[in-house]
C-alpha cells in the first residue's frame, strides 16, 4: 500500500512563492530608505525604488508597496497552480506525481533516508553555515568601514583649525580676541586671524594649511591667512591694522 502520495508538480508555485516572499523581505530591508543597511540596486532596480521610495518615505507606504507585490505575486502563483491542476496538461501532471511518489514507494525506507534525506539535511547544514559565514563576513566588513569613517571623521576634527566666535571690527574685539591664548581663529574681513603662541600651535596649523609657506620669527605673532596667502605680523602691527580697517 502507498504510504507517499505528494503532489509534487503543484508544489511548486508554492514553493516559488515562498522563495519570491522571501526575496520580498530582502528587497524591503536592503532597498529602503529609512533601513541602516540600505543599498543601492544597479539597474532598473535602482531606478524603479528612487522612484518608488524617498527620503521621506514612512514605514507604512513601504510596507504597502511590498504587501501590492506580495498580493500580485500570489495572484500569478494561483494562477499557475490552477493551470498545473485544471489546465490542458493536468493528466500529465498527475502522471509525474503518480511516477515520483511510486518510485519514492517502492523505495526502502532507509534507501530514502541514505539517498533522499541524508543529502537533503546535508545540503541545508551547508546553506545555513555559509549564510551565517556570509552575514558575519558582510557584518565585520561593515563594522570595518563604520570605524574607518570615525577615523577619518575623528582625523579630519583634529586637523582641522578651531574657530572662535569672535568677529574683529574694532580694538575691543581685537583685545577680546588676543586674550585667548589657545589657537582659535577669528574673522577680520575677508581674512582669518589666528594668534600663534608656541611652535606646537604653528605646527597644527601648517599640519592644515601644507599648501602655505608660513615663516614665524617671534611669537606671540598674528597670523592673517586670506585663502591662499599667509601673513604674519606682530600684535602690534595687527593692532594698527585693525584701527585702519584693513591692510593697505
Amino acid at each position: 500500500m502507498n504510504s507517499i502520495n505528494v503532489p509534487w508538480i503543484y508544489l511548486l508555485p508554492w514553493i516559488m512563492f515562498a522563495l519570491m516572499l522571501i526575496a520580498n523581505i530582502n528587497l524591503m530591508v536592503y532597498t529602503s530608505p529609512s533601513s541602516d543597511e540600505a543599498i543601492n540596486l544597479d539597474g532598473g532596480f535602482k531606478g524603479l525604488f528612487q522612484k518608488v521610495f524617498t527620503k521621506k518615505s514612512n514605514k507604512v507606504k513601504i510596507i504597502a508597496v511590498y504587501v501590492a507585490i506580495t498580493l500580485v505575486e500570489f495572484i500569478l502563483v494561483f494562477g499557475l497552480w490552477y493551470f498545473l491542476k485544471y489546465g490542458w496538461f493536468h493528466k500529465l501532471f498527475d502522471f509525474i506525481n503518480k511516477a515520483i511518489n511510486g518510485a519514492l514507494n517502492a523505495l526502502p525506507l532507509t534507501a530514502l533516508l541514505l539517498y533522499v534525506m541524508v543529502p537533503l539535511i546535508i545540503l541545508y547544514a551547508i546553506y545555513i553555515t555559509l549564510g551565517i559565514r556570509a552575514y558575519r563576513k558582510k557584518k565585520a566588513s561593515f563594522e570595518a568601514w563604520k570605524k574607518e569613517q570615525a577615523k577619518k571623521k575623528e582625523e579630519k576634527a583634529k586637523s582641522a583649525l578651531p574657530m572662535s566666535n569672535i568677529t574683529i571690527n574694532d580694538v575691543n574685539s581685537f583685545l577680546l580676541f588676543k586674550r585667548n591664548k589657545d589657537l582659535a581663529g577669528a574673522k577680520f574681513k575677508d581674512e582669518t586671524w589666528f594668534q600663534l603662541s608656541n611652535e606646537e600651535q604653528l605646527a597644527r596649523v601648517k599640519k592644515a594649511k601644507p599648501s602655505l609657506n608660513i615663516m614665524v620669527d617671534k611669537y606671540p605673532c598674528i597670523l592673517m591667512l586670506n585663502k591662499d596667502k599667509a601673513n604674519v605680523v606682530s600684535p602690534s602691527q595687527a593692532i594698527k591694522i585693525v584701527k585702519d580697517g584693513g591692510m593697505k
